[in-house]
Order: structure tokens, then sequence, then C-alpha cells
């Protein structure tokens, strides 16, 4: 919703999504949908570094929207630096990026490096249901 109130030029919106107090965590995950493509946006608060993670070749640039956020609220931080991972896995058709942007969001939230490849996918999307359903999360390795 965050970034959706973003791309339809509603800033007051976002502004109940993500304030100030919320970078006073180490990492703030941010999905995006955008054009029907999901990604992440994993803001680093002490690095200030926004890095889009994103498994396809998305058209649109969620950092951006971010970025102009973060440049009109005086009580933001500025200064950031945008970048966009090259370790993420690709994904190798056209519908299983929001599997991506789970498992990548896993991943990060585990301090774990983005190491599941396109073909455990399936695997992936069953242990995502399993957790979903049961309310347990599955070990991480």
């Amino acid at each position: 919703m965050f970034i959706t109130a973003l791309n339809e030029g509603r800033s007051s919106a976002a502004k109940k999504f993500l304030t100030p107090q919320h970078l006073q965590a180490n990492q703030v995950l941010i999905t995006c949908v955008l054009e029907g493509h999901w990604t992440l946006i994993v803001l680093d608060v002490a690095g200030k570094t926004m890095t889009l993670v994103d498994s396809g070749n998305a058209r649109h640039n969620g950092l951006t929207l971010v970025s102009h956020f973060f440049e009109s609220m005086d009580e933001m931080p500025h200064s950031w630096t945008s970048q966009h991972s090259k370790e993420v896995a690709k994904q190798t058709n056209g519908y299983d990026c929001e599997v991506h942007m789970c498992q990548n969001a896993a991943d990060v939230a585990y301090a774990l490096t983005f190491s599941f490849s396109p073909n455990k996918v399936h695997a992936i999307r069953k242990a995502m249901t399993f957790e979903i359903l049961t309310g347990a999360l599955m070990p991480r390795e």
C-alpha cells in the first residue's frame, strides 16, 4: 500500500505506512508491486542504502518513488544511496516474481545470502503455503 500510494501521488497516505519511527530499525523491507511485477526494496537504515531486489527486469523503479518520498519529507533522512542487488536469483518465467520476492525477504530477515535457485520455486511455494496455513515458520538454513 505504501508503494501504491506513492505511485498514485498520495504522499500523505504514504506517510502512514513509513514514518520516521520505522527508520529506527536496522532494516525496513518494502514490498513493491508495480505493473504486475513484485520486487523488494531493502532500506539499510545505518548505511542509508536502498537496495532493489528484483528477480526479473522490472520496467519500473520503486527506488525512485521512495527516493522522491524521502526528499519531500523534512523529517525523513536525506542522502540515501540507491543500488540494485546483483546476487539475487532470476526467475525463469513471467509469474514467479511473488515467490522470489517472499523468499528474498525471508533471506534478508534471517540474514541469509540469496542462495535459492529458480528450480526450487515449486518447493518454496509449498513451504510458504504450509507456513501460511499452519502459522508456523519452517526452519531456515
